[in-house]
């Protein structure tokens, strides 16, 4: 499915019209009405506000009026709690609706997509509430050409087991429910007590504990779902232990993940001089456990361990914070043996939940004399990307024995390790693309540009007024696609990468050579 997510913005608006002061006046006007793009019923006090920086407030009934316009072409835009904001999407730079006024118009109708509702109840085996469960909300997302699933929202049950979670886009989510997630600080000898910390596997709605086993409940736009969850109460655990090195006074976050899908929540109490800690409903098991700090600069402090939970508390479990480790690499030119100036970076995407959590995606520093580093890169597994110009492409990369162009992750170490090492190449072509359709030339689109052979990454370029182009490619063949900005494309896999090379456009790439390539129109979109 193709669509686009529209971030929310706040208008602070005062009075009823605003025209920003060195606007150039006019005769013209503009009145019309908002409504309900599901119901059709009138949204009353909506903010509407035009590009050239006049805005203003709907009335009761949803109507608007602007006036003194300038004849000019206007994007259009509405905000309302409680819908999806109109005429911005920040996360594509595309325009909304737009008005070119060469005369006043009247009853403009601006539709406004009202946003859903999931509620629900989180009960145990014997249909009692369970309260101070935490609820999430996740969705399956495609980011950097990679599906993964991200955490939309969250929030803990009342003490009648209730939850509800507003203000959410028309889509396909996953609701999950966990032990009670919380974060106590404490000066002294004794821990405040924990209270009630009911103990169960995270448990998704329609009875799975696994992501990819889970019912997914579909919303509509101004839909409200219901997802009650029945959890299995087990014994509660409690891990006690202390942070080395830590930072007094500054707080420690500390998360217990059962996998790469698990957030990690956890309910811990902290004494905030010495680091001692306590986590509360934990139950049976085998858990990745990991601390952090940040200081006001970001700087990143942490450590993690594997332990097992059997039978009874654990307890004097140590961690040690320390800086994680910075992964460096080497450029070199294949021709040359040296570089010479080039935009050259290496990203990394972590594939589990908890990295997320504690930096998310990481990018190199610019190369100099052959040399790039990645500052702070906590162990783990990642994704890789590539981004390099000025003449040069990647002709291959390595992090010892793997081959990162065809396999695209790497496995990094507490000790930063492996290497990377770069090769640059400067012999490599161009492609000029067109989409010869109406609304190729009309529309703001990407296109992406995959290899036959599988054995590099894919490239994105956005197209304009039905061109795009590419530049600094490897010779070979490759297919080209293009679609309306926004699509949720997967091509950062060699799965999805490999399903791509045998569709598209087919065109071919010499060395130094300028190719050209015309698609009648925008591509299917992918299955």
């Amino acid at each position: 499915m193709i669509r686009t997510v529209p971030w929310l913005v706040c208008v602070t608006l005062t009075g009823t019209s605003i025209v920003l002061a060195g606007q150039a006046g006019g005769q013209l006007s503009i009145s019309g009405k908002v409504v309900n793009a599901v119901t059709g019923a009138p949204v009353p006090y909506a903010s509407v506000v035009l590009s050239a920086g006049s805005s203003t407030e709907a009335d009761g009934t949803g109507a608007f009026h602007f006036s003194g316009l300038a004849p000019e072409v206007y994007q259009v835009m509405a905000f309302k709690a409680g819908f999806e904001p109109v005429g911005i999407n920040l996360a594509i730079n595309a325009a909304g609706p737009q008005i070119s006024l060469s005369r006043s118009v009247e009853n403009y109708v601006v539709k406004m997509t009202p946003l859903a509702t999931i509620r629900g109840r989180v009960v145990d085996g014997d249909g009692e509430p369970v309260k101070s469960a935490t609820v999430t909300l996740l969705q399956s997302r495609v980011i950097y050409g990679r599906r993964q699933l991200q955490m939309v929202s969250f929030v803990q049950t009342n003490d009648r087991g209730d939850y509800r979670v507003s203000d959410l886009l028309a889509g396909n989510y996953l609701v999950q429910a966990a032990g009670a997630t919380s974060h106590t600080a404490y000066y002294g000898e004794s821990a405040p007590p924990a209270g009630d910390t009911d103990s169960f596997a995270p448990t998704y709605f329609g009875g799975a504990h696994r992501a990819d086993a889970a019912q997914a409940i579909a919303l509509g736009p101004g839909m409200e779902a219901r997802a009650d969850i029945e959890v299995e109460l087990q014994t509660e655990r409690r891990i006690r232990g202390r942070i080395a090195n830590y930072r007094p006074h500054t707080r420690a976050t500390l998360l217990v993940s059962s996998g790469d899908g698990d957030r990690g929540q956890a309910a811990v109490t902290l004494e905030y001089a010495t680091g001692r800690f306590q986590i509360h409903g934990v139950r049976d098991g085998v858990y990745r456990l990991l601390a952090y700090q940040k200081d006001d600069g970001q700087n990143l402090t942490y450590d993690e361990c594997t332990i097992e939970v059997a039978g009874r508390d654990l307890e004097n479990v140590v961690l040690t914070l320390a800086a994680p480790s910075s992964v460096r690499g080497a450029l070199q030119s294949e021709s040359t043996g040296s570089v010479r100036p080039v935009h050259f970076q290496m990203h990394l995407v972590p594939q589990d939940m908890i990295l997320g959590e504690i930096g998310g995606a990481r990018w190199s520093n610019p190369a100099a004399d052959g040399v790039f580093e990645i500052p702070l890169v906590p162990a783990g597994k990642y994704w890789v990307d590539f981004e390099s110009a000025g003449g040069q492409y990647v002709a291959s990369a390595r992090a010892g024995r793997t081959n990162l162009l065809a396999t695209r992750e790497v496995v990094i170490s507490a000790a930063g390790e492996p290497p990377i090492e770069i090769v640059l190449r400067a012999d490599g072509g161009s492609i000029q693309g067109s989409i010869d359709s109406p609304a190729g030339a009309e529309s703001e689109a990407l296109a992406l540009l995959v290899p036959e052979a599988c054995n590099r990454p894919a490239a994105l370029a956005y197209a304009s007024g039905g061109k795009f182009g590419f530049e600094d490619v490897a010779p070979g063949a490759y297919r080209v696609y293009a679609w309306p900005q926004g699509p949720e494309l997967e091509y950062g896999t060699p799965a999805a990468l490999c399903a791509l090379a045998r569709g598209g456009v087919p065109v071919a790439v010499q060395a130094g050579r300028a190719a050209t390539v015309r698609l009648p129109g925008f591509s299917e979109e992918p299955k």
